[in-house]
């Protein structure tokens, strides 16, 4: 009797013991359930889970955390998205040249170490991985050319442009659907400003826009971005104001070191427009790859205007009046193209400023600003002062492009815009009329120099 009373309770034991397996192994399958409806994950801490380390583990041992398909990304689609990288450096990308020139590095090695790089990380590949290696390189051009891979703040820059050619790029699924998971998930690198380049770098200069007369009655004027939307027409009501106050000032310092870019209509409408009596007309002159994407999207760009990239063509034996053009940069072109810039003074009562005005530029003078520092060297609007500036203006909005797979937008200047004398304005930017001395800088230059002025 006893020995069957003892077997009863055996198998009630037994029965339990399963009974509990499968409610777990239920309980298990409904967090799974949950946990794959989750649009954004990631692994949760210890301390996220209120558990201590050992639990921690064996908990990771027994039910590794689910991928998240938006980041399920195959070496092959790797391999796709590194092939047409390569496609755009081989027939889109002007400045193979310069880059070798300035950083002595050539697309073949950028190909080169590109691939290897895929090829180690082949068993671990993922859209995160290939995001970093694809950074990586894309690195190695320093932004030259505004090449870059672009990051969330930067795709939410040009989704605020509203430009119909930007935003089919912008607003292709994949695309959407992969930056919004860089952002939410906090991950590298779209959300690090070394992977981003849109129409500016950071400032290297005093970033605070201010306005003063200094010593001398010489007016000065600090602009440390060319901003657009509601700063512009703010700072621009601020200038405006002040161009009235300094009528009887001899001289006006416009101060752009360090100024990394932004809109050229910052420069145009607030400071040119304001201190001209008359249309003032520019000139530039810039060579295309002939590419297809490259004629697209420029032809986007004109969309509005009726026009195309071939209205702009002009005779290819101009070239000859370009002493310092790069004979061998122009193996990459069959056409050179013309576009004309006009400011006209704004319809008011606005006096123009009537002094002599001085334009101070460094190395740090870059995109928008270095196109007011070319607009500036071919009408003499202002006399330049201070270090050679970072080029890279004179042209239109960069190209961008989606990679077939990853969906991430990479960025470049498609237009090779040339000097006065011919040479890349993204080479050699723009050269001062007037160069600081030593360890001058180029503030204290332009007031050595207006002295001079005074006294000769």
């Amino acid at each position: 009797m006893t020995g069957e009373n003892g077997m009863k309770r055996i198998i009630s034991v037994i029965l339990i013991f399963c009974t509990t397996l499968v409610f777990n192994s239920c309980a298990l399958e409904n967090e799974e359930a949950k946990s794959s409806d989750i649009e954004y994950t990631h692994t949760l801490t210890p301390e996220e889970n209120n558990v201590d380390d050992t639990a921690s583990s064996e908990s990771t041992e027994q039910s590794p955390p689910p991928v998240n398909p938006i980041i399920e990304f195959t070496y092959a689609q790797a391999l796709e998205d590194y092939d047409y990288f390569c496609e755009l450096l081989d027939n889109s990308y002007p400045y193979s040249g310069v880059l070798e020139r300035k950083y002595n590095i050539t697309l073949d090695t950028i190909k080169k170490e590109f691939k290897e790089e895929l090829e180690a990380n082949k068993e671990n590949m993922d859209l995160v991985v290939f995001a970093g290696i694809l950074n990586n390189n894309v690195l190695k051009f320093n932004g030259l050319g505004h090449f870059s891979l672009l990051n969330y703040d930067m795709y939410l820059s040009h989704k605020a442009v509203n430009d119909e050619t930007i935003n089919e790029i912008l607003d292709n699924n994949r695309t959407k659907e992969v930056y919004e998971y860089f952002y939410h998930e906090k991950l590298e690198p779209l959300n690090s400003w070394s992977s981003s380049n849109h129409n500016t770098k950071p400032s290297t200069s005093n970033t605070k826009f201010s306005l003063d007369v200094l010593d001398g009655n010489i007016a000065y004027m600090r602009i440390p971005s060319m901003n657009s939307g509601t700063a512009l027409e703010a700072e621009g009501q601020k200038l405006k104001k002040f161009y009235s106050e300094i009528t009887d000032c001899e001289s006006l310092i416009i101060d752009i070191t360090g100024n990394g870019g932004g809109s050229d209509s910052y420069w145009r409408l607030n400071i040119v427009a304001p201190n001209i009596k008359e249309k003032i007309e520019v000139k530039s002159y810039y060579f295309v790859r002939d590419y297809d994407l490259n004629r697209e999207y420029i032809d986007g760009q004109l969309r509005n205007s009726g026009r195309q990239l071939k209205d702009f063509a002009v005779d290819i034996n101009i070239i000859e009046s370009f002493p310092q053009v790069n004979r061998e940069d122009l193996e990459l072109f069959d056409s050179i193209y013309a576009v004309s810039l006009n400011v006209s003074p704004i319809e008011n009562d606005q006096i123009p400023y009537e002094g002599n005005i001085y334009l101070l530029i460094d190395d740090g003078v870059y995109s928008s600003a270095e196109s007011f520092a070319m607009f500036c060297k071919k009408t003499g609007f202002a006399t330049i002062i201070g270090k050679n500036s970072d080029g890279d203006g004179g042209g239109s909005n960069p190209f961008l492009t989606t990679l077939p797979n990853s969906g991430l937008i990479i960025r470049y200047t498609i237009q090779y815009v040339l000097n006065m004398d011919g040479s890349s304005n993204v080479e050699y930017g723009t050269t001062p009329d007037y160069a600081c001395v030593g360890d001058e800088t180029p503030l204290e230059a332009c007031l050595r120099y207006i002295h001079e002025s005074k006294t000769e």
